[in-house]
């Protein structure tokens, strides 16, 4: 007896579904948020100029570039960071949720201490654009990149949802997609900031800044989205209810890190404050642990398979995983274990290395989502060789014939 087929593999019919309507008002949301974070990026505040070195006494200037806005604004290497704007700059991520509510022209306030004296200093800011001529080509490409892959994760994500409205598990990877992006600026505070959104945000019209809570809400999950859709596709791994009241029991420890990134929008005076450092060391920790859970299920999954389409689409989704996921976590690890090795870890070159392999997700979830029949990873890159040379062939015949 043939099994039945899911969603994502049915055979199209005449007659398509269209998606319900709240799909709409979702997608313009999380649109809004790359809106938001490109902005921010590009259009957002210049950076400081400074190399600042974390140590046990905080953040200490190591080097100043003369002609930037903290050259300008006097401070010099040694000065070690009390304070700007009354947020206090003394465990390893606050700089970041500092850097995440630095504005354009606005006068900041820098307490700074230098040879045991408390100093205040001005600090103000251009457009990063205005500085774009001055920045190096590794650096530009590397922001340019950044924006697109957010924009592939969301357009992907998309396509699923609207391509497969039906699908509970296609919107489960549709909302994994979409979320990423955000998640990403979530993330920042932690890893490296995008300077000026939470800025930005706060100054947003009230209904319009509340609104985009709910794709907010929506990256704070993508640990448990993405454990769910591994655990769903192309079959259920679990068939009891309990594995995924545990799965989701753990967005309870990411309440913290909610009304943290709200304090950052908010309250940035506070937000400072409001967790120790081993909180964020914790919830990093428990993202890996996410990740290399997710990954275990999808492969489990693909050992009880039988039928070779289902096989060919889960080993299409774990090649893309498995080819992203090691440079990124390489990459995380860097930014937050500081010192020499981090510093070596996190480079602008495995920056750039990390997000070109990160793409590979997006196109792996797509192919293994939309595609009815799918083709091994074998196939797809025989074909692709075998489609470049005879482009070759065809562009060179001309010219050896003449």
């Amino acid at each position: 007896m043939p099994r039945p087929h899911l969603p994502s593999e049915a055979p199209h019919s005449g007659t398509k579904a269209g998606a319900p309507w709240w799909m709409y008002p979702l997608a313009v949301l999380f649109f809004a948020c790359l809106v938001l974070m490109g902005y921010s990026m590009f259009w957002g505040p210049e950076r400081l100029g400074v190399n600042l070195e974390y140590t046990n006494a905080g953040f200490v200037v190591r080097e100043v570039t003369p002609d930037g806005p903290a050259g300008r604004a006097g401070l010099k290497p040694g000065d070690r960071l009390v304070a700007i704007d009354g947020m206090k700059v003394q465990q390893r991520f606050d700089w970041n949720t500092v850097g995440a509510n630095l504005e354009v022209g606005r006068a900041h306030r820098l307490e700074v201490e230098r040879g045991g004296a408390r100093l205040e200093l001005e600090l103000r800011l251009g457009r990063y654009l205005e500085s774009w001529g001055r920045r190096e080509f590794l650096d530009k490409f590397i922001w340019v990149w950044m924006l697109a892959l957010c924009l592939l994760l969301y357009g992907v994500g998309v396509v699923i949802a609207f391509k497969r409205p039906d699908d509970p598990v296609a919107r489960v990877g549709a909302g994994l997609m979409a979320g990423m992006p955000v998640g990403l600026l979530f993330i920042s505070t932690l890893l490296g900031p995008f300077y000026g959104w939470a800025a930005y945000w706060r100054h947003l019209p009230t209904l319009v800044g509340a609104l985009l809570w709910i794709p907010g809400l929506i990256a704070v999950c993508v640990g448990p989205l993405l454990f769910t859709f591994c655990a769903l596709f192309p079959r259920k791994f679990f068939q009891a209810r309990w594995p995924w009241l545990l799965v989701w029991s753990f967005v309870v420890p990411a309440l913290p890190f909610l009304a943290f990134i709200l304090c950052i929008v908010y309250r940035p005076e506070r937000a400072t404050d409001l967790l120790p450092e081993s909180y964020f060391a914790a919830q990093l920790i428990l993202s890996a642990v996410y990740t290399l859970t997710a990954l275990a299920v999808l492969v489990l999954n693909y050992r009880r398979l039988e039928d070779i389409n289902e096989r060919r689409r889960v080993r299409v989704l774990v090649a893309g995983t498995v080819a992203s996921f090691p440079l990124v976590a390489l990459l995380t690890f860097g930014m937050v274990l500081g010192g020499p090795l981090g510093s070596a870890l996190s480079s602008p070159l495995m920056i750039l290395a990390g997000m070109l392999a990160l793409a590979l997700l997006p196109l792996s979830f797509a192919y293994a989502i939309l595609r009815h029949r799918v083709f091994d990873v074998g196939v797809m890159l025989r074909q692709g060789l075998q489609y470049a040379l005879a482009r070759r062939v065809l562009v060179g015949a001309p010219q050896f014939l003449s």
